[in-house]
């Protein structure tokens, strides 16, 4: 993304090079977190016949390959190598698309947190001297950068936010029920895991959706905490112009169901456990 990070910055520049260390010391964790309960998911779902015949001294023809699908291949070990590499890649591509996600949604919110500190700091030395016109024209070019990278990235997320909008609460149901049946003890740590998985996708993207609408919303706030009543005219007019684009917050949307956002999680929660209910009660004996 261009413009926050991107240009050296002559006021705040200490402040700004703190905040982005932060930003990567961050969003290494949450993606690394999130990237080690996909690998944990993945191998426990595929070792499953390997721990069968290490353990329990079976065969690969008597264990249980780890997904139910139609024969492909005459030989089990043919069908055993199949699915390792199929559920490999799939879980690769998904990590890369899911890490990008949340990388890319957490840096929207932190470039508004960074026009927030060097608006904050304009004009608050102790001589009481006027902010500077240049350094506040330099804010409002960066909040227009931050403003249009983040609706650029809303359009490109639109239809994975509406992938998951839809599916993510038959998931966790489908999941959850799954380890209400099971009675194998390695399966249902696999199912945990997987269920683990589903909501940190979820509530992560969810958590850093909200924290670009809060963001976005407190660049206004940080705009009128600023030494303003010693600008000149221009300068109030300038802030103006930026606490007013302030007012209309940036969000991302889940296709035509809305906004992303702590509250979405919440919803897709209670469809969740709604559906599981109903579910139990059809298949109660």
């Amino acid at each position: 993304m261009r413009g926050i990070f991107s240009r050296p910055r002559a006021d705040g520049g200490g402040k700004i090079a703190a905040l982005v260390r932060r930003i990567a010391a961050d969003e290494r964790k949450a993606v690394a977190g999130y990237l080690l309960v996909v690998a944990v998911t993945a191998s426990l779902y595929l070792l499953k016949p390997a721990a069968e015949m290490l353990f329990l001294g079976s065969d690969l023809a008597s264990a249980q390959l780890p997904f139910k699908m139609p024969r492909l291949f005459g030989r089990k070990v043919a069908e055993y190598a199949f699915q390792c590499a199929v559920t490999f890649l799939f879980a690769a591509v998904m990590a890369a698309v899911d890490a990008f996600s949340l990388a890319a949604v957490k840096c929207a919110a932190h470039q508004f947190e960074a026009v927030s500190m060097l608006l904050e700091g304009m004009g608050g030395d102790e001589s009481g001297a006027p902010p500077p016109e240049k350094a506040l024209r330099d804010s409002v070019r960066l909040h227009q950068d931050a403003l249009a990278n983040a609706r650029k990235l809303a359009d490109l997320l639109n239809p994975l936010m509406f992938a998951h909008y839809t599916t993510s609460s038959a998931n966790v149901c489908l999941v959850g029920y799954q380890i209400a049946v099971a009675t194998d003890t390695s399966q249902v740590v696999a199912i945990v895991c997987h269920l683990v998985m589903l909501l940190a996708r979820i509530f992560l993207l969810s958590y850093y959706s909200s924290q670009v609408i809060h963001q976005s919303v407190n660049v206004g706030h940080a705009s009128y905490s600023c030494n303003w009543f010693s600008g000149s005219v221009d300068f109030k007019r300038m802030l103006t112009v930026v606490i007013s684009r302030a007012q209309r917050p940036v969000v991302m949307r889940t296709g035509p169901f809305g906004v992303l956002s702590l509250e979405t999680f919440a919803t897709i929660m209670q469809g969740a456990y709604s559906y599981y209910t109903i579910l139990k009660r059809l298949t109660s004996p």
